[in-house]
C-alpha cells in the first residue's frame, strides 16, 4: 500500500514539474512593441501563394491563415520568438538592418515575407485571371496524352470521356478539366498538377487560390 502511495505521489510531482517546464514564460510586450510584428506575411510556391495575417487582440498577438481562417493566439517567448498556444508551433520573426520586422519563419522553417496587403489582393486577381484564361485559351493536348492521366489517386478519380478529362471526388462531385499545360489542368477555381515518373503518373496535387495544396498519390 505504501509503495502505491509513493508511486502515485511521485507521478503527481512529475506531472507538475513537466507542466511547469512546458508553460510559456510570463513575458509581456507593450502594445507598441507588438504592433511591430503585425501585418500580412506571404509564402509563394510554383505560382500560387498563401498568407497569414498577424494582428493584436486583447494585448497579445494572434494570427489567421488564408487556408482555414482560424484565429490562433500567440504566446510570447523572448526576443522576436513566439509560440502558437495549444499547438506548440514556433514562430520566429526576422528583421532587416534597420531593425524592421520583414519576415517570419514558421512551421517547417518555411520563410514568409511581410508584404503590403494590396499585393495579396493582386495575387488573388492574377489567380482568377489564370483560371479564366485557361478556359478561353485551353492548352492543346491530344487524346493519347490525356488518357495517360486517367486512374485513381487516393479517393480521387480521373476519367476520360467525350474527348476530355473529368475529375470525380469521394462525394461524387464531378467536373471537366481544362488543359492548362502539358501536365496541368484547371476546374472551377482550382488547378490540378500531375507529377510524372519516367513512364507513369505518380501523383496529382489540387492547388487552391489561397495557397493550400492537396496531394493524392496514384493507386497504380
Amino acid at each position: 500500500m505504501k509503495k502505491v502511495l509513493v508511486i502515485s505521489a511521485t507521478l503527481v510531482v512529475i506531472t507538475i514539474v513537466v507542466a511547469a517546464m512546458i508553460r510559456l514564460p510570463h513575458h509581456t510586450l507593450t502594445a507598441q512593441q507588438l504592433t511591430a510584428f503585425t501585418g500580412r506575411y506571404e509564402m509563394q510556391n510554383k505560382g500560387y501563394s498563401a498568407y497569414v495575417d498577424v494582428t493584436v487582440k486583447n494585448n497579445a498577438l494572434e494570427y489567421i491563415n488564408s487556408w482555414d481562417g482560424y484565429e490562433r493566439d500567440l504566446g510570447y517567448l523572448s526576443g522576436d520568438d513566439f509560440m502558437v498556444k495549444g499547438f506548440g508551433w514556433s514562430l520566429k520573426f526576422g528583421r532587416n538592418k534597420q531593425h524592421t520586422v520583414t519576415y517570419l519563419t514558421a512551421f517547417d522553417n518555411t520563410r514568409w515575407t511581410k508584404i503590403n496587403r494590396d499585393s495579396s489582393i493582386a495575387s488573388a486577381a492574377r489567380w482568377k485571371l489564370m483560371i479564366d484564361d485557361s478556359k478561353i485559351h485551353p492548352y492543346a493536348i491530344d487524346t493519347a496524352a490525356l488518357k495517360l492521366f486517367t486512374g485513381n489517386y487516393g479517393n480521387v478519380k480521373i476519367s476520360f470521356k467525350n474527348g476530355a478529362l473529368y475529375f470525380t471526388n469521394s462525394t461524387g462531385y464531378q467536373a471537366m478539366l481544362t488543359p492548362f499545360s502539358a501536365t496541368a489542368f484547371t476546374f472551377d477555381a482550382c488547378k490540378i498538377e500531375f507529377y510524372k515518373n519516367t513512364d507513369s503518373i505518380r501523383k496529382l496535387s489540387i492547388l487552391y487560390e489561397n495557397g493550400f495544396a492537396e496531394p493524392y498519390l496514384s493507386n497504380r
